[in-house]
């Protein structure tokens, strides 16, 4: 067996996974960049509270017995 072989080999590959990893943080860092300059952007106060023209109504059949008609619902 070489060793000298062998540890030159294995420094090739330990170069070239450093290289992907560099590479791939580049891309998740613009990724992330990139994302929340878009929100940024896009992001709009949100109102709160109800809809305009929202009521607590009564249900339909309580509304048919307030009207006084005196019927019982069927």
């Amino acid at each position: 067996m070489d060793f000298g072989k062998i540890l030159a080999e294995l420094r090739q590959e330990k170069a070239a996974i450093e290289q992907a990893i560099v590479s791939i943080e580049k891309l998740a860092g613009a990724h992330r960049r990139e994302r929340t300059g878009e929100l940024a952007a896009d992001q709009t106060p949100r109102k709160r509270g109800r809809p305009k023209g929202s009521k607590n109504r009564p249900p339909a059949s309580a509304v048919s017995n307030a009207a006084g008609n005196g019927t019982q619902p069927l």
